[in-house]
């Protein structure tokens, strides 16, 4: 029984974490349908001195200089072409704050049509062998209508028809967790809040000109806020850590459903956000 419950949360933590996190991306958007993705990416700095350390045990990689256990522009690179026909990696740094290191890339792309912006950060996890097998792709897409008054409709992942209704995902898992006490129910708590501790994601657009109109949920001057989920505020709450865990969510499209009602997170659940923007 543990190890079925422990399973599952090795999978959650293959397919969200991405080794504790703290992921910001925000798109700029021109009235023509051009613009930038910026990307900051942050990992808590003792899991960079644990990664650091196995790095130079194995030793430096050759003509490679240190800069940030996350910052590779050859990957970085890799990850412009899978964002869509066009985009480039424009700049790439190392990032570093009182709440961790990693990087600021920023993207350009000339036709937003075309950009897919991958919304789980499991991507972002260092690895040798690349992002952990099984990691679900979850790709943002973007239509843009031109005109005077330029519209920009942003849509969400779309939901995987998998035969099962929303929220019976996890079903048997949850009831044989139902069944765990003491000891084994004491682990797997424990283990959720190490991997949920740091764990944020942001999506956000912000458009160039100003938002004429917009049924955004979360709309502040020209910046919407697509998504804002901070995992750790799951560990306040031990009755809905459990509710997590037991649901068997294993993405951040089915997380944001789990995680709407929780106060300080900003999920937009509109089928399609369409913003309706000044020209130039």
């Amino acid at each position: 029984m543990r190890n079925k419950i422990l399973g599952l949360l090795a999978a959650t933590a293959a397919l969200l974490l991405g080794g504790c996190i703290d992921m910001t991306t925000v798109v700029h958007v021109a009235p023509d349908g051009s613009g930038t993705v910026e990307e900051r990416v942050l990992m808590k700095k003792k899991v960079a001195e644990m990664m650091k350390s196995m790095s130079q045990a194995e030793g430096p990689e050759e003509g490679k200089a240190e800069e940030s256990p996350l910052l590779d522009r050859e990957e970085l690179a890799k990850a412009a072409e899978a964002m869509g026909p066009g985009v480039k990696l424009v700049s790439a740094e190392p990032l570093e704050t009182d709440k961790g290191v990693g990087y600021i890339a920023r993207y350009a792309f000339e036709d937003i049509n075309k950009l897919r912006l991958n919304q789980n950060p499991g991507q972002h996890a260092p690895s040798e062998d690349g992002p952990p097998e099984g990691k679900k792709d979850e790709p943002i897409r973007f239509v843009f209508e031109p005109g005077p008054e330029p519209v920009l409709i942003i849509q969400p992942p779309q939901k995987e028809e998998s035969g099962q209704e929303e929220g019976e995902a996890g079903t048997d898992a949850a009831a044989e967790a139902e069944e765990e006490e003491g000891e084994d129910s004491q682990m797997a708590m424990m283990m959720m809040q190490q991997m949920f501790d740091g764990l944020r994601i942001r999506i956000q657009v912000e458009t160039e000109t100003d938002i004429l109109k917009t049924n955004a949920t979360f709309h502040d001057g020209r910046t919407v806020t697509v998504m804002s989920l901070d995992f750790g505020k799951l560990l306040a709450d031990p009755a809905k850590l459990k509710a997590f865990a037991d649901s068997g969510a294993d993405s951040v499209e089915s997380a944001k459903k789990l995680m709407q009602d929780i106060p300080g997170i900003e999920v937009d659940l509109n089928p399609e956000i369409r913003i309706e923007m000044a020209g130039k």
